[in-house]
């Protein structure tokens, strides 16, 4: 990391952020947060994977926050109004965290790799750059990404102008593409009751 005043992402000044503030739509309007995974909920199955790689779990939603709360994490509601998708979450969490970076990921996503935090630190630690993404299987994966702090004003224009796609507000800030090869099904994503089935059949770390 060259950029004057701007300390490299560690752990220990980096918040992890669970994105479980949607809608639900093609999920019959549930909570996928809340939807049980391998005997527990998404949200908790999320927790105990990216715990371990942050110092501090902030859980991003919008509806069930009693429930959430029961989880003993950090849970932030979107501070703009009608669910303007998973950048306002992110939005949130970088208004609300006390860290200097912050490392996103969906709920949805069950299988996201363990590594996934210090391989974006590490590219970003070479780099300009104040954003580092996921790509996998050829395709960018653009709520999972580590962002710092100083973006927030930049987020919070992109969103009151009314925009709400990750990949063009990803581009205004010459991202660092971080590539992951394996499992196939890392960054595999549950929209509908048949992907949960296709998934729970799988072991995430094989």
């Amino acid at each position: 990391m060259h950029l004057k005043n701007i300390e490299p992402p560690v752990k220990g000044n980096t918040d992890g952020l669970i994105l479980a503030g949607g809608r639900g739509q093609r999920f019959n309007s549930q909570d996928k947060g809340l939807i049980p995974f391998h005997g527990v909920t998404l949200a908790e199955h999320a927790i105990a994977r990216l715990t371990p790689q942050v110092s501090h779990v902030l859980v991003s939603a919008n509806r069930h926050l009693n429930d959430y709360q029961k989880l003993n994490i950090n849970c932030i509601q979107d501070i703009f109004p009608n669910y303007p998708g998973p950048l306002a979450g992110i939005h949130a969490a970088l208004k609300n965290s006390e860290s200097d970076w912050l490392a996103s990921i969906a709920c949805d996503t069950p299988c996201f790799p363990m590594d996934y935090v210090e391989k974006l630190s590490a590219k970003l630690t070479c780099s300009d750059s104040l954003v580092a993404v996921a790509k996998s299987n050829n395709r960018l994966q653009n709520v999972f990404m580590l962002v710092h702090k100083t973006l927030f004003n930049s987020l919070d224009e992109f969103i009151k102008q009314g925009e709400r796609k990750a990949q063009i507000w990803l581009k205004q800030h010459n991202p660092v593409i971080v590539g992951f090869n394996e499992p196939t099904h890392a960054f595999y994503n549950i929209n509908t009751p048949e992907d949960l089935a296709k998934i729970e059949k799988l072991r995430c770390d094989d």
